[in-house]
């Protein structure tokens, strides 16, 4: 499967929901895709959570598999400090995400890329945790708009610092170090570059599916971001 250096794969995997027994071939086909340790770690889950977590990295596996030109046995991931995994030996990158009832994952060819998506919802203390995290020019653009409109910007403004920490391979814990991140007026970021320390991150809103936003952030602008269909034979 072609990936050119430019681009940018979004690949969404429906998730099973409660009282579905629709997945039940898919999760068998995924299942034979996981590593010994995947399929051990599978087993500790309740069954829900099992059943999302191997149709997710069954499905990754494939995709990446597709990408690298190898068996699906043959890849090899590493792990960074603090958790972020990618494929040994390989000039693809990427990062995944999920939220109810939806995975994404990013795909990318040398740049490095982090992704986060949310479910569209009221979050009534949005502007409580914006102060705690977010900019002051942030801050003040939410507290313009009437209560019931700032759910949005606000979830836009999250994901947005969420996949800045998991493309640089960073944990939730450094949430407060950038917390003086500054987006644009209104609720959409479109493409926002920001600076940390010496290197430089460019944002993008993203709308995957019905009532789910989120962002993507790489370390190259201008990228070309395709969203992709999964086939029946993943």
């Amino acid at each position: 499967m072609t990936l050119m250096t430019g681009q940018i794969d979004l690949w969404p995997i429906a998730l099973p929901q409660p009282g579905d027994d629709s997945f039940g071939n898919r999760m068998m086909v995924c299942e034979r895709r996981l590593s010994n340790d995947e399929r051990i770690r599978a087993k500790r889950y309740e069954p829900r959570r099992r059943a999302e977590f191997v149709i997710t990295r069954g499905t990754m596996r494939e995709i990446l598999r597709r990408y690298a030109e190898q068996q699906t046995s043959r890849l090899v991931f590493q792990v960074g400090p603090f958790g972020k995994p990618s494929l040994a030996n390989s000039t693809i990158r990427f990062n995944l995400t999920h939220t109810a009832g939806l995975a994404m994952l990013a795909v990318s060819r040398h740049h490095e890329i982090g992704i986060d998506i949310e479910r569209n919802r009221s979050i009534e203390n949005a502007l409580e945790i914006a102060e705690r995290f977010f900019s002051a020019n942030d801050v003040a653009s939410l507290r313009r708009l009437p209560r019931q409109w700032r759910s949005e910007p606000f979830l836009l403004r999250w994901t947005a610092r969420e996949a800045l920490l998991k493309a640089r391979g960073e944990t939730l814990d450094e949430l407060g170090r950038i917390s003086q991140l500054q987006f644009n007026e209104g609720p959409e970021i479109r493409e926002a570059c920001v600076s940390l320390g010496q290197s430089k991150w460019w944002i993008r809103t993203i709308r995957p599916a019905f009532e789910i936003v989120g962002s993507i952030a790489v370390d190259a602008p201008g990228l070309r971001v395709v969203q992709r269909r999964l086939g029946e034979a993943l």
